[in-house]
């Protein structure tokens, strides 16, 4: 029987055993491209997890985590304020958040924000039902103790406290000129806008808003600053935003585009947020399988070649 050795020997084999010696030959390449091949798949698999993880650790860590997380500012919220709530209930507290909107909502009383609590509660049942598959009961279980912690947070806390907490979350603010509504009044450590559209009256189109928004971030954050763009994938209106301009500009306004996270959201919609279109649109459906939160990281101060 025909062993395989090196081209040298196999010329010495008899006609027969040459084409045997050459398809064993071949066989043994194939393995080795094959094993090889999967090595690289499983390699690049657990690659992509590991990026998978580490995008969702860093915003864990930075908005969530009570040993080091940090003041995060919302714009642009709707007047519900569900996702600056649901990070709060992630977060066992209302701490370091602030909330704005294009207008100043009317302030709340504590037993006002208690209301609006259980409306947040409602919807997050409404979106397990939404996920595909819907949440199992185990999950829903998990999913409801963060709530109960919160109540409990609400029921012990300072009643003072909490409302003065609360009028963090009733501010305005223009996204295109956040100096003067930041002005060293708010932090700038991490800011964000979620699903950032513009009303008909502005003059904007979405691609022109998320520019002058990043530009308007630029004046106000520092070197180390995080700014966090929540958008939509859905092709109703993904290239509308014309991403790959924007990142062109995010960079020359001395922005690093740091990763691409479609996890985090599922935690904050498990717990109760409800995105409510311009003029009240009910898109919220969209969000759960068509979405992706941009994070990028203030590298440098802003040149003035990015607001040409």
């Amino acid at each position: 029987m025909a062993t395989v050795t090196g081209d040298s020997e196999a010329k010495r084999f008899p006609s027969d055993d040459k084409v045997r010696v050459s398809q064993l030959v071949e066989a043994f390449e194939k393995a080795n491209i094959d094993s090889k091949d999967e090595a690289d798949s499983s390699d690049s698999e657990e690659s992509e997890e590991s990026q998978r993880l580490s995008t969702v650790t860093f915003l864990y860590e930075r908005l969530v985590d009570k040993s080091k997380s940090q003041p995060v500012v919302f714009i642009g919220e709707s007047d519900n304020r569900s996702m600056p709530i649901a990070l709060a209930v992630l977060r066992g507290n209302l701490e370091g958040i602030w909330a704005t909107s294009r207008l100043p909502v009317e302030p709340w009383t504590f037993s006002g924000f208690e209301e609006l609590l259980e409306k947040q509660i409602a919807q997050a049942k409404i979106n397990w039902e939404l996920k595909k598959p819907p949440m199992s009961d185990v999950d829903r279980g998990k999913a409801t103790k963060p709530f109960n912690a919160f109540k409990e947070y609400l029921a012990n806390g300072d009643g003072t406290r909490v409302e003065n907490l609360l009028e963090r979350f009733v501010e305005g603010a223009d996204a295109t000129d956040l100096r003067s509504s930041f002005d060293g009044l708010k932090p700038t450590n991490n800011i964000w806008f979620q699903c950032p559209w513009p009303h008909g009256n502005d003059g904007f189109y979405p691609d022109t808003l998320l520019k002058w928004f990043v530009r308007s971030a630029a004046e106000v954050q520092a070197p180390g600053d995080v700014l966090i763009i929540g958008l939509t994938t859905h092709t109703d209106y993904a290239h509308k935003y014309k991403l790959e301009g924007f990142m062109e500009y995010a960079t020359r306004c001395g922005y690093e585009h740091l990763v691409e996270d479609s996890d985090f959201i599922g935690q904050l919609l498990d717990l109760g947020y409800l995105h409510v279109g311009w003029r009240g649109a009910d898109i919220h459906w969209k969000l759960f399988n068509y979405h992706v939160t941009h994070v990028f990281k203030k590298k440098s101060y802003e040149t003035k070649s990015a607001f040409t």
